[in-house]
């Protein structure tokens, strides 16, 4: 079962960014004006970056970065929506999160019809459509202030590697943040794409921030129309990285597996939107003492175990 995207009308996305309407992180969001009454917003950039590849056990993960053009600004909340090349790479999860940060809803995935990545973003196969939330979750934690020169690791996205993709060399998926490249015009598909907002002091709410983009292996067309622009070999991963992978079911990325966290994965792939295996595995994990563990000699599922 599997959604699609036509590439004119792009519809299949469109559903997915409605649906996301209804989280209750994004109510905040919709509250917030995009002017501050004629003040200057602080701009934050967001990247991928610091890839490592797992050939054993077939994962990938980059680190997802910050960036401000203001000093002592704090994220509040955003929104992460990227596209990638269902051809090369399989979404697994978000994780490894800074202090504080955590995802309130598990992140959505929508895979287009077979032409919507060459004709969108000049890749090999359908593009998917990765949606999910960040967002500020313990007040209390140690402050994580956005630098103004460098980045600011936020947390890690994870994914399966396929092997028809693979090659000896190094290893360069093209990961496209939902921002065009004038970023006024919002995202690829008519939304306001990649939505980022900060932390407001004394009052703790979330305030408005412009947003920015670096793509990772992939450039913007110089021209207009389609594609948008095309992958690009900037920067590799060599085999060799190991790194913990948590279940997709896991939304806080603690390697626990509660009951209502296997409910709502296996809701997910009643609605098409989970592989199967990866909801049998995590069935499998609450119900036999919900703690787990990640062995990186094993490919997904299998690669989740009993701790």
């Amino acid at each position: 079962m599997s959604r699609t995207m036509n590439t004119n009308l792009r519809g299949g996305f469109h559903v997915i960014f409605l649906r996301c309407l209804c989280f209750t992180w994004w109510c905040v969001f919709l509250a917030v004006s995009r002017s501050a009454g004629g003040t200057q917003l602080p701009a934050l950039t967001i990247r991928f970056m610091n890839p490592q590849y797992n050939c054993i056990g077939s994962t990938y993960c980059v680190d997802v970065a910050l960036q401000s053009n203001t000093p002592q600004v704090r994220l509040f909340g955003a929104n992460i929506r990227f596209f990638y090349d269902t051809a090369v790479l399989d979404f697994l999860a978000f994780g490894d999160f800074e202090g504080g940060y955590a995802a309130p809803n598990a992140p959505t995935a929508t895979t287009g019809t077979p032409d919507s990545g060459p004709t969108m973003f000049g890749f090999t196969g359908p593009a998917a459509y990765i949606n999910g939330p960040v967002q500020l979750m313990n007040t209390q934690a140690p402050p994580l202030h956005i630098a103004t020169d460098g980045w600011t690791r936020l947390f890690q996205v994870y994914f399966t590697a396929k092997q028809a993709a693979l090659n000896e060399g190094s290893f360069f998926p093209a990961l496209i943040l939902d921002l065009k490249a004038a970023p006024s015009e919002g995202g690829f598909l008519g939304s306001n794409g990649i939505v980022m907002t900060v932390l407001s002091l004394p009052s703790g709410d979330s305030a408005p921030a412009e947003e920015q983009v670096v793509q990772f292996n992939w450039l913007y067309s110089e021209v207009s129309g389609l594609p948008y622009g095309i992958p690009a070999n900037v920067t590799g991963a060599d085999c060799g990285g190991v790194f913990p992978v948590p279940h997709p079911a896991d939304v806080n990325a603690d390697y626990y597996l509660p009951l209502p966290e296997a409910i709502a994965y296996l809701a997910g792939w009643q609605q098409g939107g989970n592989p199967l295996g990866h909801a049998i595995r995590a069935a499998y994990l609450w119900q036999n003492g919900e703690h787990y563990a990640y062995d990186p000699e094993n490919t997904a599922p299998s690669c989740w175990v009993l701790f």
